[in-house]
């Protein structure tokens, strides 16, 4: 029941005289509540275009993936996607057509259904079982939306935990549960300094590869090293298979998904090399692959591992002993920081002399762990690059 109004009227002032006009009424109000903290709500709901998806009636063109035909409408197409606005373009042949042949990849034509959907309604549910395709298609077809969850949600599938390895000894023997810390990736071959928003910095407490003689010290693979509570281990997060993974560095152009998936293969043939492991992964990879992993600073592990590593993989296939492949690869070995009787021993390699450019550049590692601190400033310059910097650890 709404509140009483009061009326009051005012008192004549013509001094006896008789008033023409009627005297004003005033109506008062009550003070009415302040409004402004109530609570509100937003509702949304499904765009009404959901309910042409895949509908035969008022659809004006048909969708052609594969075996499977979709019902669609030309503007809510173009409107989603700029790719599909210039395919349905009045300047293509095609868009008078009442069918259009999509050309897809057996993976990417499974989701096509869901990525239509999402074109239609808006809404999607991601799973990393088919977030690669998804990403494709969206890629593909400029959905920018969709095109950034699925970069999340891949992102965080391909992360890398830093694990204490007395932790990884206990839980396989005794079933424990740890909870992992995830690494960093944001360093990179040129020392960027651009961090990554999903992963999350942790610190090394032994690094992997360093300069020098200290390269002795660090264990033989395949030892116990469940004695030194203080080492970590990458493990890599196995939610993409690997050839997935190579598939992403090959041709994904996303440089959050090459960055994360390169630290995620490089923490899986990491591994693989300390245990002498070389047909699993790293024998697979192509020269581009080898070489790419080889120069990157984060791939720290002993230097003497990765030449013998690096051998293995000259080996498999006659096509790669070759002199332009023996100086790609074995190029990217850093040998300054190998020790000196390891550097007497690569001297002396079979694969090393094949080539005057790898033999110069182990003559040069020589030079420089003898003459490092008496030197000249003219090879002082000389010995700068890449080839004279240390594997960088996980900062």
């Amino acid at each position: 029941m709404p509140p009483k109004r009061k009326f009051l009227r005012f008192q004549c002032h013509c001094h006896g005289r008789k008033c023409s006009d009627t005297n004003p009424l005033v109506v008062l109000q009550p003070l009415m509540r302040d409004v402004s903290s109530q609570r509100k709500y937003r509702f949304s709901a499904l765009p009404t275009s959901v309910l042409l998806y895949n509908k035969p009636e008022g659809s004006d063109i048909k969708l052609v993936v594969g075996s499977n035909v979709f019902y669609a409408h030309r503007s809510l197409l173009s409107a989603a996607s700029e790719i599909f606005a210039a395919m349905l373009n009045e300047n293509w042949s095609e868009s008078r057509a009442n069918e259009l042949v999509l050309q897809e990849d057996p993976e990417c034509a499974k989701v096509f259904e869901r990525f239509l959907y999402f074109i239609y309604s808006g809404t999607i549910v991601l799973s990393e079982s088919y977030v690669v395709p998804l990403f494709m298609l969206a890629d593909k077809y400029n959905v920018k939306s969709l095109y950034d969850e699925c970069v999340k949600v891949i992102e965080n599938g391909l992360k890398v935990f830093m694990v204490p390895e007395y932790r990884i000894e206990r839980g396989s023997a005794f079933g424990h549960h740890f909870t992992p810390t995830v690494a960093s990736s944001s360093s990179n071959s040129s020392d960027s300094s651009d961090s990554s928003d999903f992963f999350e910095c942790d610190t090394m407490a032994t690094p992997l590869s360093v300069a020098g003689d200290a390269v002795d010290s660090f264990p033989i693979p395949g030892s116990s090293l469940g004695s030194d509570p203080n080492r970590t281990k990458m493990v890599a997060s196995e939610t993409f298979p690997v050839s997935m993974v190579v598939k992403m560095l090959q041709y994904c152009h996303n440089e959050r998904i090459q960055r994360a998936a390169l630290f995620n293969l490089e923490a899986r043939v990491g591994n693989q090399i300390c245990q002498l492991n070389y047909s699993a992964i790293w024998n697979d990879l192509t020269v581009d692959l080898v070489v790419k992993i080889l120069a990157d600073n984060r791939f720290c592990y002993p230097e003497h591992l990765l030449f013998e590593a690096t051998k293995e993989w000259l080996m498999v296939n006659e096509d790669r002993d070759v002199v332009e492949t023996i100086e790609m690869v074995l190029g990217q070995i850093r040998f300054p920081l190998l020790t000196t009787s390891q550097l007497y021993s690569v001297m002396n390699d079979g694969f090393v002399k094949k080539s005057q450019k790898i033999v110069n550049l182990i003559e040069e590692a020589i030079k420089y762990k003898l003459f490092a601190d008496c030197c000249s400033i003219e090879d002082k310059e000389k010995w700068s690059g890449s080839q004279f910097e240390p594997r960088r650890p996980l900062q």
